[in-house]
């Protein structure tokens, strides 16, 4: 049988499918085909929804459409319809429901999909928690949150408790049923509803006033169509804690923010994730360059008539903390990272020379301040005195790069070997010291802070692509380090 198959593949592709280089694993591949296939009890096609739903494409569901658009309460629907997508993996229903979101407000990612088009897809949101671990085990509510203000998103929070009255959730899913530059996306538990599973994400396409439904544009469209509930009960279901984090769950409000765009260039590493716990690593560093960026300023060296020299305090200031940020680096084990490139630096065959280029710019406009120039100037003096904290560089920051045989075939690109020769340990360590939230650890104290005075650096920055990356990675890190999400009251 399996000589068989190959035998009409050979002949149907030619000897390249079946090369040397391939034969291996189509062989192991058809061999699975052939020798395993699925039973029954692992197979699904769909699920019924319970008698709680009414489906939108039923007799039932049609008619409830027609009365809520006709009243003004499906406004929000269209451009969400536009992008309603299946989500790619089981565990992906809070990814594609941010993809939905994203494209649905036309938020240009920066990045190339395939081709030539630059378009959200799931596999690019990883700012928040790597995506095997997401495939495995999908995201959280604050996790979510995360990924949406990493992208362009004005994300506005609501938990659900039984405190909650049910008319604040209903005024809130008629208003933005009513508009299309808004959306809502519900995590809630199937269980309430009489589905199987439990936790899940999916965006309100639309309410019903009389019927008091909802109309759930359920992503996981393999499993159950869109459909209408009653609002109290979806009310009830976002009341079920989340069993991974011990949490209630609730809806995000998500709209376009207009004053900053999606990361280009960097991001945290996967060692950092939106929960309740942090890596061990990570855990430590941050506990340390907490406790640094605490410190008072009044132990810092003055001129001689006991007024601050500007520059040589700044310089100060900054040699101290680059010193103190590789000796927490030096607790780091090998594979934890601060910091690391959205893209691979070596080989960026998906990526458009507008990225490119705005990679660049941002760097231009990173070594231009005066930060950068400080940070570089203390590690050349370490570099002149062979200072063995050097060799922590790494653990604060360092690019992706592919382990590939043919680098130079990638690197033909000018402009892609002077993006990678240019992210050096200066780069990473001043982006860490603009980006980190200061005012989210250090208090206030007489004559400032360590951090506040780190902060007057941040405050510096010219509007323009780098002030932008300064403020998304600062979002990100809070979040991570918050361990939940800005909650707006209303």
């Amino acid at each position: 049988m399996l000589r068989l198959v190959e035998g009409r593949l050979q002949r149907l592709f030619g000897d390249i499918i079946l090369s040397r280089n391939n034969k291996n694993r189509y062989r192991q591949t058809v061999s699975m085909a052939v020798a395993k296939p699925p039973t029954a009890s692992t197979q699904y096609y769909r699920r019924s929804l319970p008698e709680t739903c009414i489906g939108f494409c039923s007799k039932e569901g049609k008619i409830l459409f027609k009365q809520a658009m006709n009243q003004g309460y499906m406004d929000c629907y269209f451009n969400l319809a536009a992008q309603f997508r299946t989500q790619d993996e089981p565990a992906y229903c809070g990814l594609t429901s941010l993809v939905m979101i994203l494209n649905a407000l036309a938020v240009d990612p920066g990045k190339i999909w395939k081709g030539p088009w630059r378009w959200y897809h799931e596999n690019m949101l990883d700012c928040c928690a790597p995506l095997a671990l997401v495939q495995d085990q999908g995201i959280t509510y604050d996790q979510f949150v995360c990924l949406a203000k990493c992208n362009s998103l004005d994300a506005k929070t609501f938990y659900i408790d039984d405190s909650t009255p049910v008319e604040t959730f209903r005024e809130a899913v008629k208003h933005y049923s009513q508009r299309d530059d808004s959306f809502m996306v519900v995590s809630y538990s199937r269980i309430a509803l009489g589905q199987t599973g439990d936790g899940h994400f999916s965006p309100v396409g639309g309410y019903h006033p009389e019927k008091d439904m909802v109309l759930i544009l359920d992503v996981a469209r393999f499993k159950y169509p869109p459909h209408w509930v009653s609002l109290p009960l979806l009310l009830e279901s976002m009341k079920i804690k989340d069993k991974a984090t011990g949490k209630p769950r609730g809806y995000v409000i998500l709209s376009k923010e207009k004053s900053t765009k999606s990361l280009s260039l960097f991001r945290l590493s996967d060692a950092f994730s939106v929960s309740n716990v942090l890596t061990d690593d990570i855990s430590k560093f941050v506990d340390g360059w907490h406790k640094w960026v605490s410190k008072p300023m009044s132990g810092f060296d003055e001129s001689q008539d006991g007024q601050r020299n500007g520059d040589i305090h700044k310089e100060t200031v900054v040699a101290q903390s680059v010193q103190y940020l590789l000796e927490l680096g030096s607790q780091m084990t090998q594979n934890s990272t601060i910091l690391t490139t959205q893209v691979d630096v070596k080989c960026m065959p998906d990526d458009s020379d507008g990225h490119a280029c705005t990679c660049i710019g941002l760097l231009d406009e990173l070594e231009r301040l005066k930060l950068h120039e400080i940070v570089s100037g203390v590690i050349e003096k370490m570099t002149q005195s062979n200072k063995p904290l050097l060799s922590f560089l790494p653990s604060l920051g360092q690019a992706a790069i592919s382990h590939i045989k043919n680098i130079s075939k990638c690197c033909a690109d000018k402009m892609m070997c002077d993006l990678q020769q240019r992210l050096n340990a200066s780069v990473f360590i001043s982006m860490i010291l603009l980006a980190w939230p200061y005012s989210h650890c250090c208090g206030s104290q007489n004559g400032g802070t360590i951090g506040e005075e780190l902060e007057q650096f941040f405050k510096d920055i010219p509007q323009g692509v780098l002030s932008n990356e300064a403020v998304v990675l600062r979002r990100q890190i809070t979040m991570s380090l918050s361990g939940k999400a800005w909650t707006e009251t209303k």
